[in-house]
């Protein structure tokens, strides 16, 4: 029986949709033949490599015919990972597919899907308005979170901060790494700085390169978080892994879809938000105290059994 997911990643919107959906892909994969549905523009081209590494295949479509092809592919389910959808596209897919939607932020009237997954800690405070016998997986119960993190243990917090990771996503269109590094560069620490596959600035930020900078593309991400004392992170979901490694972490907005989940974290003092211009303030008011009481705050959010939760109601919604 075939699955499809419907997801992109690449210049513009990061690899979120991609990285997330992989982790389901790959339990599904254990019981269903499971294949990835991707717009053919080049500029997503790191989001379709990043799948074909991980032994899925690629169907790629025209986004001006999504439907029509969509609806030539067979599959008896389809989980849809993508924003700028409305519920014409839903009702059209749903005459073929039994349909999984991926939401963050609860921006349609009215959700015609058979499941809505909310993985976010703060998607248990959204109302949803769909069918009487729709499926809401909404929560921190539903996180997604790798194989490699799932098997390691929170880090210890030690007195002083030596090193800090910086991760602002798969793409950073507007170089705020930069900005980051030159807030830090002349300070006494580490800095381990993420390089994602669809960064457009990485030759010129390579360019400042000193003894305390230190840069990873195609990084193993659990491994550099668990040798950082604090990160520097966009506020998607990379804020869920450090946080069930117990990473203290200064949360940065990168794009409009990113606030709810910022403040949400702040307010309870999962992480320190701040402006891109205030990272160092940050840095500062992290003392021992503080970034004590944020990592048992981290380490409460998420147990990690999110993606079996939601393998176990797709086998069972599917069969």
């Amino acid at each position: 029986m075939d699955i499809l997911i419907r997801a992109d990643g690449g210049e513009g919107i990061g690899m979120g949709h991609i990285m997330r959906t992989l982790c389901l892909a790959k339990a599904l994969a254990e019981s269903f033949n499971v294949s990835y549905v991707c717009n053919k523009d080049e500029k997503y081209d790191a989001g379709k490599n990043k799948v074909i590494s991980e032994g899925f295949n690629v169907y790629e479509i025209d986004n001006l015919k999504e439907e029509e092809e969509l609806l030539n592919l067979d599959a008896k389910l389809l989980i849809v990972d993508k924003y700028n959808v409305n519920n014409e596209y839903f009702k059209r897919l749903k005459e073929k597919f039994i349909l999984v939607y991926f939401d963050d932020n609860n921006e349609l009237a009215y959700y015609d899907v058979d499941i809505i997954i909310n993985q976010n800690p703060h998607g248990q405070v959204l109302k949803y308005n769909a069918k009487n016998n729709t499926k809401l997986l909404i929560g921190g119960d539903y996180t997604l979170l790798r194989e490699d993190f799932l098997k390691s243990s929170p880090i210890n917090i030690e007195n002083n901060i030596k090193d800090i990771l910086i991760t602002v996503g798969g793409s950073d269109d507007n170089n705020l790494t930069a900005q980051i590094i030159k807030q830090l560069k002349d300070r006494n620490f580490n800095l381990h700085i993420v390089i994602g596959p669809g960064f457009k600035h990485k030759d010129n930020l390579k360019l400042t390169s000193s003894n305390n900078i230190y840069f990873y593309e195609n990084a193993n991400m659990c491994e550099l978080m668990k040798k950082c004392d604090i990160a520097i992170s966009s506020c998607g979901s990379t804020l869920y892994e450090l946080s069930y490694l117990g990473v203290p972490t200064i949360g940065v907005v990168v794009a409009d879809n990113q606030i709810r989940c910022g403040k949400y974290m702040n307010e309870r003092e999962v992480i320190i938000l701040k402006d891109i211009n205030e990272v160092l303030e940050g840095v500062k008011a992290m003392n021992y105290e503080k970034r004590l009481k944020i990592h048992n705050n981290m380490i409460k959010l998420i147990d990690g059994k999110g993606v079996n939760r939601l393998k176990n109601i797709i086998k069972y919604t599917i069969i």
